[in-house]
């Protein structure tokens, strides 16, 4: 199937993905040259970025959720270790950082059947996309600015918990990677736990992500899984500047 040659029966999955953002009140921008959309949310944890778009074949549905951070060069192994240790297990999706930038975002896709694109399967994707992003950014923050080690802040985010022995409870569906799950957890303390004299991100002093009100184009939901988020460019989806899409920056 082509973007140009969309299925008959069930019509082009663009159309169909623009009425369900319509349906459910989200504002959005798009553009339909590139079948793509995108718009800002606030997750919970962080104001997030999230792009909605199809492969060049139309058989593919692609979900970015790209945090608000750019992270400094000489913190990124840090960064790609915690990420190659967050991939490991994940079910579905998986977290990639640009080295050139250090832009970071969680990305996942959906291979759709003869074309075909119902309003449960965006939801079911995005529920899961902005869930498992929104676990992980607290445990990425705590190891770019409180000195936390990668594979402590990985583990303590699979369990849901940020607080050392305090009683671990089931991990959500959303997210895990079946590992087995302490009854208590306690931090591993090293020299490293004192915070960096300078922050991980490009251009910030630690101040804290945007709040919702404070964004032009958010909707301002609290929750991290409703119906409704732009990530970061790349080669072809390289700023979605055309119609105006919000540009890269650091927090």
């Amino acid at each position: 199937m082509s973007d140009d040659n969309h299925n008959p029966i069930y019509g082009d999955p663009f159309d169909v993905l623009i009425a369900h953002f319509e349906a459910n009140g989200i504002r959005f921008s798009s553009s339909r040259e590139k079948r793509r959309a995108w718009f800002t949310m606030n997750s919970g944890s962080a104001l997030q970025k999230c792009t909605f778009g199809f492969d060049r074949t139309g058989d593919v549905l692609q979900i970015r959720i790209q945090y608000p951070v750019l992270a400094k060069e000489k913190f990124r192994p840090l960064a790609m270790e915690f990420m190659t240790r967050a991939n490991y297990g994940l079910v579905i999706g998986n977290f990639e950082m640009d080295l050139k930038d250090g832009e970071i975002r969680y990305h996942t896709s959906h291979l759709m059947e003869e074309g075909r694109l119902e309003d449960e399967t965006i939801k079911r994707l995005f529920s899961t996309a902005m869930g498992t992003a929104d676990r992980y950014f607290p445990a990425l923050m705590r190891v770019l600015f409180a000195g936390e080690t990668p594979e402590d802040a990985v583990d303590l985010a699979e369990l849901n918990k940020f607080e050392p022995e305090e009683e671990a409870s089931t991990p959500k569906a959303s997210g895990t990677k079946g590992k087995g799950h302490p009854t208590k957890v306690k931090k591993k303390r090293s020299k490293r736990d004192a915070k960096p004299k300078e922050t991980a991100f490009e251009g910030t002093s630690g101040t804290l992500p945007p709040k919702a009100e404070d964004h032009p184009a958010c909707d301002s939901p609290t929750q991290a899984t409703p119906p409704p988020i732009p990530p970061a460019p790349r080669s072809e989806d390289q700023n979605d500047s055309e119609s105006g899409g919000d540009e890269r920056k650091a927090a």
